[in-house]
């Protein structure tokens, strides 16, 4: 029953931000709960896992979070996303009205973080997470020094460059 709450809020976070065709247009992989607690494809068919970035202009600040801040539906929270130089990438929503997320938030990986990976070409990002819906999510948008703009069905979604300057420490597991 919890597995069907978590499908049922991400589909409606997927309708909130835009974003719902990409999470029902992807296949539905075998999944596993790995040794730290993150849901992982236990197949994986990642597409950017072995990105060549030397077509970026710009990468991605490993020591920073990209945090956007939401008041759908009258929900007060925030999405994230962190990178590694690896290409591995990450997402988390966190509802933590009043705040931006801390560094050791931005460190967990639980069963509420969707991982993956991203390559970016230029200054365009592409980025693909397995969802806590067990399902491949594709997104795009550009980078700059400061933000990520994701590309929503409905609307642009900016992600703001928040440093945490060497607060950072855990290491991808996937």
């Amino acid at each position: 029953m919890r597995m069907v709450k978590q499908i049922a809020m991400l589909c409606g976070l997927c309708l909130m931000t835009g974003t719902f065709t990409s999470c029902v247009s992807k296949y539905w992989p075998k999944v596993e709960v790995n040794s730290t607690g993150l849901l992982v494809p236990v197949s994986p068919r990642w597409r950017y896992k072995d990105c060549d970035f030397t077509k970026a202009t710009i990468l991605p600040d490993f020591n920073a979070l990209y945090v956007s801040h939401r008041t759908d539906f009258d929900l007060d929270h925030y999405f994230f996303l962190r990178f590694w130089p690896g290409g591995q990438v990450s997402m988390r929503a966190l509802g933590i009205p009043g705040r931006l997320p801390t560094a050791s938030e931005g460190d967990e990986f639980s069963l509420n973080t969707a991982v993956g990976y991203y390559c970016i070409d230029g200054n365009e990002i592409k980025l693909e997470v397995l969802g806590i819906d067990g399902l491949y999510h594709l997104d795009k948008g550009t980078i700059s020094p400061n933000a990520i703009a994701i590309e929503g069905l409905y609307k642009l979604e900016m992600y703001k460059r928040v440093d945490y300057a060497g607060a950072l420490k855990n290491a991808p597991t996937w």
